[in-house]
């Protein structure tokens, strides 16, 4: 009968702790400043072409020149070769 009790409170000791650190797991994705869960995680934000915006260089045989300029608006400018557009 002992040997029973034991194994039955061994049992709710084990399903105790699984429910706590669910409960621990599922609270980690909330927002401790707000109690909100977290938005979209960064990684799987689907980034718009002006995110890229700037002028990018490309480094053939030891040159630098800029080869596309990207703006803030989507548009772009694309330069031959030599620099220029």
């Amino acid at each position: 009968m002992n040997i029973l009790k034991t194994k039955k409170l061994f049992t709710y000791m084990v399903v105790g702790a699984l429910v706590m650190a669910l409960s621990i797991s599922c609270k980690s994705n909330e927002d401790p400043n707000s109690g909100d869960t977290k938005k979209e995680d960064q990684k799987t934000q689907e980034r718009t072409f002006s995110y890229y915006a700037g002028d990018w260089w490309s480094n053939i045989a030891g040159t630098e020149t800029k080869f596309i300029t990207i703006n803030a608006d989507g548009s772009m400018v694309i330069y031959d070769s030599g620099g220029g557009r």
